[in-house]
């Protein structure tokens, strides 16, 4: 028998921030003890009505299908999770970067958060250019790999996936095609989505917007738009599909994983790798997998940034996107959960909207 959810919770989270001007637009996936469900609600910047199949921009919670992709690598073992990436590309190991691996990267512990400012700077016109202004970072001065960390949003993920595609040979897209999305049924999420290429497969483009204190700019897509722009996918920042799509993925790794990835290795991946560090970009501590954001303890009252709310299991992964997506999985529960805003409002009003549609999805599944 088919669960019926009202979703009147969640649309009222949703409603109050159309009415105050922080997004036009929201899109949900949950997969529920095996069993899809959703809510669209709103229009996409354009005007268009967000339905099921609207191609979102899901930011920073696109990695870990870039750590799934190195992950797949290390199954079949042609890459190690502690292997210098210097071993892979030798011009990566400039700036005192030569001991830097691959869980460094994973772990957010590589000291190279400056890649992301070069990248910005620089005219890169293709996939191999920008790769080698992203090696160029230099250590950042008293970081220590493995020990200080603190986020990486963009760079060091464009050089960890071109290690991937080193290991596996192969072009990015193409590989985390056939490697990730393919053996979890969720062909639709891409990184080398346009939209004129969503267009042309008959599904919308929810578009992304600035929309601090109620005011909307256009082109607030951030590392996704220029890696799209300048001719190069963006392993960290550059997702698109539907909420469904990637609700469904998370699904997959809670239950539908036998014979793809090595049950320990997913373990390894979405278990307790960095615990209890301060991280330097979000002034807090939050504690990471490889590649994946764990469920971490408020600390001194304050929740984690980006976190998955109070009714989350100690044993939820998952990752999140720049002030507008989310998207985890609780194996305690049995849930899987994915949404995505097409508004970015600023910081202090995206972590309290963030809380409080994760607790009322919770709540509305019953399990709050």
């Amino acid at each position: 028998m088919k669960r019926r959810v009202s979703w009147a919770r969640t649309e009222a989270v949703v409603r109050r921030g159309v009415e105050a001007g922080w997004h036009r637009g929201f899109q949900l996936g949950v997969v529920f003890r095996g069993e899809p469900m959703g809510l669209c609600h709103g229009h996409s910047t354009d005007g268009a009505a967000m339905d099921g199949d609207t191609c979102c921009s899901w930011l920073s919670a696109g990695k870990p299908l870039t750590a799934l992709l190195v992950g797949r690598a290390v199954q079949r073992g042609v890459l190690g999770w502690d292997q210098r990436i210097a071993g892979w590309i030798p011009d990566f190991g400039a700036g005192g970067k030569e001991e830097v691996t691959i869980r460094q990267v994973l772990t957010h512990t590589a000291g190279m958060r400056g890649a992301d400012a070069l990248l910005d700077a620089a005219e890169a016109r293709d996939w191999a250019g920008a790769v080698a202004r992203a090696c160029e970072a230099p250590l950042e001065e008293g970081w220590v790999p493995g020990r200080t960390a603190g986020y990486h949003a963009r760079g060091s993920w464009l050089v960890l996936a071109e290690v991937a595609c080193r290991a596996m040979g192969g072009e990015f897209g193409c590989l985390v095609g056939k490697e990730v999305c393919g053996p979890l049924g969720v062909a639709g999420l891409r990184f080398d989505w346009t939209e004129r290429g969503a267009a042309s497969a008959g599904r919308g483009w929810a578009g992304m917007e600035w929309t601090v204190e109620g005011a909307r700019v256009g082109g607030a897509s951030g590392g996704e738009e220029g890696g799209r722009g300048a001719g190069w996918l963006d392993p960290g920042s550059g997702l698109r599909g539907s909420a469904r799509e990637m609700a469904w993925m998370y699904s997959g790794l809670l239950g539908r994983t036998e014979g793809w990835i090595r049950g320990e290795l997913l373990d390894a991946m979405t278990g307790p790798q960095r615990v209890g560090t301060f991280d330097l970009t979000f002034g807090a501590v939050v504690d990471f997998g490889l590649g994946f954001v764990l469920n971490t303890p408020a600390r001194g009252g304050k929740p984690m940034p980006y976190g998955y709310g109070r009714h989350a299991g100690p044993r939820t992964f998952g990752h999140s996107g720049r002030q507008s997506a989310c998207a985890f999985a609780d194996p305690d529960a049995g849930v899987a959960v994915a949404w995505s805003f097409n508004g970015m409002p600023g910081e202090r009003v995206h972590q309290a909207r963030q809380r409080e549609v994760n607790e009322a999805v919770y709540e509305e599944l019953g399990l709050g």
